[in-house]
């Protein structure tokens, strides 16, 4: 016999499956991503200070050589009279080459390299003033020879800024190859960086992926057990899960659904027995000793009056009624069988009231192989020939039909005796229309057929009566079509 599967109470099944899934890419996603952007970040920082180093560096060397050159033929044409000192392209180019210098000082973080810049600046300075000196000799018209020992003074100048500036240059190709250490150092840390990164997230992505696959598979395997109990039987096991989970709740709904289930194989247990009480009583009152005493002494009276054919007829409808009845122990008959069964009984009854009733039998080829619950009609024609046809003068017509339709059979039991009344008629369908679990399956009339149908096909089917007082009654059965 089954037990409770009790499920422990867990901290992550109290999340969704959904949200727990989503949790655990989110995490993922989001660690990648930060590695990511400190990846890209360390990278553009690395590139934006080298970048900063080359630029320095061209700019620098632009002026190497290029200033000295230009400046000393500058002085030289202005001392020897081609070009007018008035112009003030030295004082541009100084200018020029300050602003350069003083540009490449505020983007600089070295201490080494903003001390050779204040130099090169000063120095700067200083051929501003051997520049101004000239202008005054010339302004003064002094000897040609001092000009130009003015003029070699700049060109000593012009190469001391000259030599300054190859110093600094030297200074940013020792800032560019340590650059170029740190990039490499950089490089090599992020590959570590790297490695370790993914095999934690991979052991990290393990772990998570075992904890929630043990996380669903664990109650899944009480739900299996609990299934393969049922399956086999047992209905009495539950699965106790006090999670929220969506498994949490397939386990409450298997649960109800086991309950659901074994009330309903109770009920139909129920409702099997009482079908079977209602099949038994039913034939019990199909061997009726008063018909077999009437029969009987009809067949004597026949033998008597040495109607022989007669006897003969009525003793094989008499053995094939009840051979039908008896049906081989079978609980369903054929619509065929059970109009052969109600033709005996229509037979014998017609040989003892052949001035009261006569009768008509009509059989769909499709309607005959239907199945009908053993002994369906024989009650409904008996009622008919005993409350319908005896009960009015002159007796009647008893008109048996089966009609097949697309998903169910019609048969129909007309008879055009006394009829009933409204009230007795409303009274008889509120008993036939009763539910079948408290149907009067005791008798033997319509309200005992009409549930032994419903119990055994459902609601769907069944019997339903229309009858008017004088005129007759007309019974109609509803059962499955075959297949």
């Amino acid at each position: 016999m089954g037990g409770v599967n009790i499920v422990e109470k867990s901290l992550i099944r109290s999340i969704s499956l959904r949200r727990r899934l989503i949790l655990v890419f989110g995490a993922v996603i989001a660690a990648l991503l930060l590695f990511v952007f400190l990846l890209i970040l360390t990278f553009y920082n690395y590139s934006r200070q080298y970048n900063d180093i080359v630029l320095s560096a061209a700019r620098a060397n632009s002026y190497s050589n290029v200033f000295k050159v230009e400046m000393d033929s500058l002085m030289y044409n202005v001392v020897a009279g081609y070009r007018e000192f008035g112009d003030g392209e030295q004082y541009r180019m100084i200018e020029n080459l300050g602003g350069e210098l003083r540009g490449l000082m505020g983007r600089s973080s070295d201490g080494a390299e903003t001390i050779e810049l204040d130099i090169i600046l000063r120095t700067l300075e200083t051929l501003r003033k051997y520049v101004d000196l000239t202008g005054e000799q010339i302004a003064r018209d002094e000897p040609v020879a001092a000009e130009m020992v003015t003029l070699d003074q700049i060109s000593s100048i012009t190469t001391l800024i000259n030599q300054e500036i190859q110093d600094y240059l030297v200074l940013k190709i020792h800032a560019m190859e340590k650059a170029n250490q740190d990039l490499q150092r950089g490089l090599l840390f992020w590959v570590v960086v790297i490695l370790v990164v993914t095999v934690a997230l991979i052991a990290a992505a393990a772990l998570l992926t075992v904890y929630i696959s043990n996380s669903v598979s664990d109650p899944v395997k009480k739900l299996i057990e609990m299934s393969m109990a049922v399956s086999a039987g047992d209905f009495s096991t539950r699965v106790i899960d006090g999670n929220r989970d969506e498994i949490a709740r397939l386990s409450d709904s298997f649960n109800e659904m086991t309950e659901r289930v074994s009330e309903l194989i109770d009920r139909v247990r129920e409702e099997q027995a009482k079908l079977r009480d209602a099949e038994f009583r039913l034939l019990s009152a199909q061997i009726n000793p008063h018909f077999l005493y009437n029969t009987l002494e009809t067949i004597v009276w026949m033998a008597e009056s040495r109607q022989n054919d007669k006897v003969i007829a009525v003793t094989k409808a008499l053995s094939n009624f009840f051979r039908k009845s008896l049906a081989g122990g079978r609980d369903i008959a054929t619509v065929a069988e059970e109009i052969e069964q109600v033709e005996s009984y229509l037979l014998i009854q017609q040989m003892r009231y052949s001035d009261t009733m006569t009768y008509s039998i009509r059989v769909d080829t499709a309607a005959a192989d239907c199945l009908v619950p053993k002994l369906t009609l024989q009650p409904i024609v008996e009622n008919a020939l005993y409350h319908g046809l005896k009960n009015k003068r002159g007796g009647g017509i008893i008109e048996i039909t089966a009609e097949a339709g697309e998903d169910a059979a019609i048969i129909t039991v007309r008879d055009t005796g006394a009829g009933m009344t409204r009230e007795r008629l409303a009274a008889l369908r509120r008993r036939v229309d009763s539910p079948p679990e408290s149907a009067d399956v005791d008798g033997i009339g319509l309200a005992n057929v009409s549930g032994r149908l419903r119990l055994g096909f459902g609601e769907g089917y069944g019997v339903a009566v229309d009858s008017e007082y004088g005129a007759g009654t007309t019974v109609r059965i509803r059962v499955p079509r075959k297949g």
